[in-house]
């Protein structure tokens, strides 16, 4: 496994504790957007998890390296859908 691949899939698993932890969740029209829930509380279970699933042998990487990547899929994931953002700011044509 080449090192882009093993930080793709270090990456991959780092968004779906995320993603368990209800720190991120999918939009609900669009599957590949990922929005933060801006919830500490969450953010902490995602930690939690990924440091169980780390402990448990899971992960091949380092601890530290596993928990950037969870810091970064939820820092990363956008405030709203953007998709949806830029539908709802389309202006509204009016039927002829």
């Amino acid at each position: 496994m080449g090192w882009n691949d093993r930080m793709s899939d270090i990456s991959s698993e780092a968004e779906i504790v995320a993603a368990q932890a209800k720190a991120v969740v999918r939009c609900p029209w669009h599957d590949d957007v990922m929005i933060n829930n801006c919830d500490d509380d969450a953010n902490r279970e995602a930690y939690r998890l990924g440091t169980i699933r780390w402990k448990k042998g899971d992960m091949d990487c380092e601890r530290q390296e596993f928990m950037d990547a969870i810091k970064d899929a939820i820092d990363q994931s956008a405030d709203e859908c953007p998709r949806c953002d830029k539908i709802r700011e389309e202006p509204v044509r009016p039927a002829i």
